[in-house]
């Protein structure tokens, strides 16, 4: 009897407990509903805020890009579109320029610009227009290439089964093509700049036409065409005459070895680097001992109308052999 009185104790005191520590957890958690109730406010609000600034920042962006649109500033905006070429853009800020201050100087001067730029993408575009509908045919060949520190003079080519080259006294050294191959020979005439003593040669090869590119056939060697006399071909004193520090113009000749069949598929282009590549070298037991080699990577294997097209260009057509 004793023992059942003391489990019904402990029952109910174990209820009392369960009871209170539920309330206080109750309360608690109210309490944190509070408070996560004023937070959820309280990011409300900052949102608020952070949305008028941002509404604000907006506001003095455009407010500051408007007073910065001033005639010279929108004239500057139309000569930097230039600059680029960029007629959509020149004629943009053109219009800008001419809706908000119609009559300043600025709006007559960008007027100008953009119409000088248009005119001119009008004739790149006919130009490009003619060069498709002709292809090589229509480039301008020009013997004489402006290599900036040395200009030369590329001759008339001929066609022969030896490449002639390096005389002196009566003599002189040639080579003799393979059974099927001819030499295309040429002249070039180099003149150095003033206070140029060792300037580099452009290169040239001979080009095909294959559709609308051209294709290498091969390059031309570069050779001295004339010695003063067998010791100065043999090294053994300087001939002065094949010495830029010595004299402005020396002669070269020129050879590449093509196939026959080749040169029946005419037109053939003579093409030039518009910059030196091939520079002097020297070898002690070497006859003779000076000579111009080099790697012209412009002399591509394969060439478009546009590599012609251009101050940038690098190589320019110097003959063609109809």
């Amino acid at each position: 009897m004793r023992f059942i009185f003391m489990v019904a104790a402990s029952v109910a005191l174990a209820g009392c407990v369960d009871q209170s520590a539920l309330d206080a957890a109750e309360a608690k958690a109210e309490a944190l509903q509070g408070q996560a109730s004023e937070q959820i406010k309280e990011i409300a609000s900052l949102k608020d805020q952070l949305a008028a600034a941002k509404s604000e920042q907006d506001a003095l962006r455009l407010e500051i890009q408007e007073l910065s649109q001033t005639p010279s500033a929108l004239l500057a905006g139309v000569n930097k579109a230039v600059g680029k070429r960029d007629l959509v853009g020149a004629q943009r800020v053109l219009k800008a320029l001419r809706e908000k201050y119609p009559a300043a100087a600025e709006s007559a001067s960008a007027v100008k610009a953009v119409e000088s730029l248009a005119k001119s993408v009008e004739r790149e575009r006919l130009e490009a227009e003619r060069l498709a509908a002709l292809g090589f045919k229509a480039l301008a060949v020009g013997a004489t290439v402006d290599a900036g520190p040395v200009k030369v003079t590329i001759g008339t080519p001929s066609v022969a089964r030896t490449f002639v080259f390096d005389r002196y006294d009566g003599s002189y050294h040639y080579r003799e093509a393979d059974r099927g191959n001819q030499y295309v020979r040429v002249s070039m005439s180099a003149t150095a700049a003033k206070g140029e003593s060792d300037p580099d040669l452009p290169g040239v090869a001979l080009y095909r036409t294959e559709g609308d590119r051209l294709r290498r056939v091969n390059q031309f060697s570069i050779e001295f065409s004339r010695w003063q006399d067998y010791g100065t071909y043999l090294g053994n004193y300087s001939d002065y005459r094949n010495d830029f520090a010595k004299t402005a113009t020396i002669q070269f000749s020129l050879g590449a070895e093509v196939p026959a069949e080749v040169l029946k598929q005419k037109p053939l282009y003579l093409v030039a680097t518009r910059k030196g590549c091939h520079s002097r070298g020297g070898a002690q037991f070497r006859n003779p001992p000076v000579y111009y080699s080099g790697s012209c990577g412009a002399l591509q294997s394969s060439l478009s109308i546009n590599d012609f097209a251009g101050d940038e260009a690098k190589v320019t057509i110097v003959r063609r052999m109809n």
